[in-house]
């Protein structure tokens, strides 16, 4: 899961111990009724933090970074703060959900082709992003500076190369 990489991201950017439980969505175990305890969406990640439960990757990465200053992720300027936060909300939202498991098995069972499908709106979100950056990078995402926007942008590269075969070269600030 790409949603739970970004938090594991995190957690060791930031030198945090954690307990890593393994929860394998290709064998639906995030669809137990015990995990469903912890997550009534049965979506990964959840973080529990001294029993208390958090849920969402964006969520979960914003906790952090608000309590757990160094190395900080989100600009202390208003202004750029929201746009890092706005180009993680264009993968979050915008591009996640189009490569979310249970969609493209609902595609598949009925009759769509899950991978042109996905391909299809990775190329088109893909180059928003190209975009995007052209103004905003610098060795990073939003400078020189490793910001939440790296930690979102990684895995969802990852994922699409890897599962969709999408050609990232076509995108070089991405």
């Amino acid at each position: 899961s790409s949603a739970s990489w970004r938090v594991r991201i995190v957690l060791n950017l930031k030198n945090l111990k954690y307990e890593y439980i393994p929860i394998n969505i290709l064998k639906s175990e995030h669809k137990t009724p015990e995990y469903a305890q912890l997550n009534p969406m049965k979506h990964v990640p959840t973080l529990d933090v001294d029993g208390k439960l958090l849920t969402e990757s964006m969520v979960i990465c914003e906790f952090l970074d608000e309590n757990v200053p160094e190395p900080q992720l989100l600009s202390q300027d208003p202004f750029q703060r929201a746009k890092i936060r706005g180009f993680c909300e264009m993968i979050n939202s915008g591009i996640q959900p189009i490569t979310n498991l249970s969609v493209l098995k609902w595609l598949d069972n009925n009759n769509v082709n899950s991978i042109e499908w996905a391909q299809y709106w990775l190329t088109t979100r893909f180059s928003s992003l190209e975009s995007h950056l052209k103004n905003t990078r610098g060795k990073y995402c939003f400078g020189d500076k490793v910001s939440l926007a790296d930690v979102f942008l990684l895995p969802m590269i990852q994922g699409s190369v890897k599962r969709f075969n999408l050609d990232v070269t076509k995108y070089p600030n991405v």
